[in-house]
């Protein structure tokens, strides 16, 4: 089986055929997620193979903070201040890549990313705002656990990702 190669996206990728069958996350990659990476609002990896630039599958992270009346009363933080994260802004595999295990590839990539980036500026998980029920059930799969102000907004703390000892370095170009 071919695996793909995670980029940065770029012009040269071909977002214009993307379907996930979300609107609202076609949308996105076709017609605003450069422009957000170029005014530094977040950064979008796209899986692509290395002989075709069209995006089969992408995920978008940013910088983030939960509240700490919204953190688990079973996590362990300074009382009064935000949690530090990673949001995991969107992810989303085109309806064609459905059923090669692509959406896990992206989320242990983007696990992975976030995981790199908190040793450098430090946080203490991956958030997601997940779109529906069919992406909760997903997230929930991977141990993500639910916060307190929205049954929608989950996160994955980091010390769980870190446990995993993901290394996606060969598959990865940026």
């Amino acid at each position: 089986m071919k695996i793909p190669i995670i980029e940065n996206l770029a012009k040269r990728h071909v977002k214009s055929n993307f379907d996930c069958q979300k609107p609202a996350l076609d949308n996105y990659i076709r017609t605003m997620a450069l422009q957000q990476q170029k005014r530094g609002l977040g950064r979008t990896y796209v899986a692509v193979y290395e002989d075709n630039p069209e995006v089969m599958g992408y995920y978008t992270l940013a910088a983030s903070k939960v509240s700490f009346e919204n953190w688990p009363e079973d996590q362990k933080l300074p009382p009064n201040i935000g949690a530090p994260t990673i949001l995991l802004a969107r992810l989303a595999v085109d309806h064609r890549c459905k059923g090669r295990k692509l959406g896990e590839f992206l989320l242990y990539h983007a696990m992975w990313r976030a995981e790199k980036t908190a040793q450098n500026i430090g946080a203490v998980a991956l958030e997601v705002d997940v779109l529906d029920e069919e992406a909760l059930s997903f997230y929930q799969k991977y141990d993500f656990e639910v916060l307190r102000d929205h049954p929608l907004h989950l996160f994955l703390a980091m010390d769980t990702i870190r446990k995993l000892s993901l290394d996606f370095t060969d598959v990865t170009q940026t």
